[in-house]
């Protein structure tokens, strides 16, 4: 595409502008074009137009190409270049006159028709187009990010460390399968993402999305609310979400056993029916246990194994407290907004106060099971590396205490994050040791 704009009159001639993309963006020096700068004085080479010739593909330099007339050779056609980053400068025609000099060897007396509203046109446009490269990157990253919200990208590594952990005590007991590991894994991170985006869909339509005030850790993402994403859109995409993974429950059914299909079946009932209807009866806090916690790592096993073993048990066991600890903590700064749409969580129920105690039983019978569940031999001494999270717990707990002083609380929640996670980890890990040595 060429532009061509009229600028002003100078002595007579008209300067034009012409802003095209260059097809080669090759760069000539006057030597290449039979011009010996070092025979030409200051007064022989004369710059007859100046003409705005486009952007390089990368589209960070602005294009002069000028005819100059030089004693020996006439009429020489000159391709200048500048980086975007120096164009600004051009209406200081003294610097145009430097730049000719001192990079192409141009030794020029004035330059008698550069036109300064040419050079700004030039610099205007290329400035429209590194702008409008800009905006498009910030949408792609924007829209990245709309999707990164709704889906809750940062809770989606617990399924990653259920998986992790399940498929750790599958090998230690025998061996793995890779392949099946990594779909399971997919498996439950699909899950997670139709569990999170039905929750994000069913709190906008009741309302609740108004009334909450957001931590980093409860209230929900804020997407639907600030119109990044639509309710049909998240509707859509937490069943995708939840069907995309239907046919891998089959295969595992047909080449493991269909003894996976009951877990399977009450995971799915628990993903459809949480927000809506679980929420609003007493003690909800038990289907994220039992649906993120204990089923998905029996579903990892099972995949590995094709069986269950008290062994797994007890160790989902462990896993469900977790999970419902990390849910019922999250519970207390919403207490206002989920009774106002009906919700019976505990710490409704039974006070915060009370439900804080709760909290910190629960959390130090994660510990106390660990270390009991060793004494009795169904699980191997390296898993007490997990006692390790015990500090994080601590605070934890004095968050849950602590609940009133609001920072307090976001303090606690984020160690409970961390106790959740990494005491998982680290009880995988001990699995591995267990292995090897």
């Amino acid at each position: 595409m060429k532009h061509v704009h009229p600028v002003t009159r100078a002595a007579g001639v008209t300067v034009k502008g012409e802003h095209r993309r260059s097809g080669s963006g090759l760069f000539f020096r006057p030597q290449q074009l039979g011009m010996d700068p070092g025979t030409a004085h200051s007064s022989e080479v004369e710059v007859k137009t100046v003409r705005v010739s486009g952007l390089e593909p990368g589209g960070n330099q602005l294009q002069f190409r000028i005819q100059a007339v030089h004693p020996l050779q006439g009429l020489v056609p000159v391709l200048v270049k500048i980086r975007w980053t120096r164009i600004g400068p051009l209406v200081d025609l003294q610097f145009f006159e430097r730049h000719l000099k001192n990079r192409h060897g141009l030794k020029v007396a004035g330059i008698r028709f550069l036109s300064q509203a040419n050079c700004i046109e030039g610099y205007s446009r290329l400035q429209n187009r590194r702008h409008l490269s800009k905006v498009t990157t910030e949408n792609s990253l924007m829209k990245l990010k709309r999707w990164l919200m709704v889906i809750r990208a940062p809770f989606l590594p617990l399924s990653l460390v259920l998986a992790f952990l399940g498929s750790c005590i599958a090998w230690f007991e025998g061996g793995i399968h890779l392949g099946h590991a990594l779909l399971a894994a997919a498996g439950l991170v699909l899950a997670h993402v139709s569990v999170d985006v039905f929750n994000e869909y069913f709190d906008h339509r009741s309302g609740l999305d108004f009334k909450t005030r957001r931590t980093p850790f409860s209230g929900g993402s804020g997407a639907l609310p600030q119109g990044l994403i639509s309710p049909q859109q998240a509707f859509w995409l937490g069943l995708g979400s939840l069907l995309v993974i239907v046919p891998v429950g089959i295969y595992f059914c047909i080449v493991k056993g269909w003894l996976l299909l009951p877990l399977l079946l009450i995971a799915a009932a628990i993903t459809v029916l949480y927000t809506p209807f679980i929420l609003k009866t007493g003690w909800p806090e038990w289907a994220p246990g039992l649906g993120l916690g204990f089923l998905p790592l029996l579903g990892v096993y099972f995949v590995q194994t094709g069986t269950y073993s008290l062994h797994i048990i007890v160790v989902g066991i462990l896993s469900g407290i977790l999970v419902h600890n990390l849910l019922f903590l999250n519970e207390f700064p919403d207490v206002e907004a989920d009774a106002a749409v009906k919700r019976k969580t505990l710490p409704i129920l039974i006070g915060e106060k009370k439900a804080s105690l709760v909290y910190a039983g629960l959390t130090i019978m994660v510990y106390l099971w660990i270390i009991g569940s060793v004494v009795a031999g169904q699980m191997p001494v390296f898993t007490l590396i997990g006692l390790l999270t015990l500090p994080l717990a601590v605070i934890a707990i004095r968050g849950a205490l602590g609940y009133r002083d609001r920072d307090r609380l976001i303090g606690g929640m984020a160690a409970n994050v961390q106790v959740v996670l990494f005491t998982q980890v680290l009880l995988g890990i001990g699995y591995i040791l267990a292995r090897v040595f």
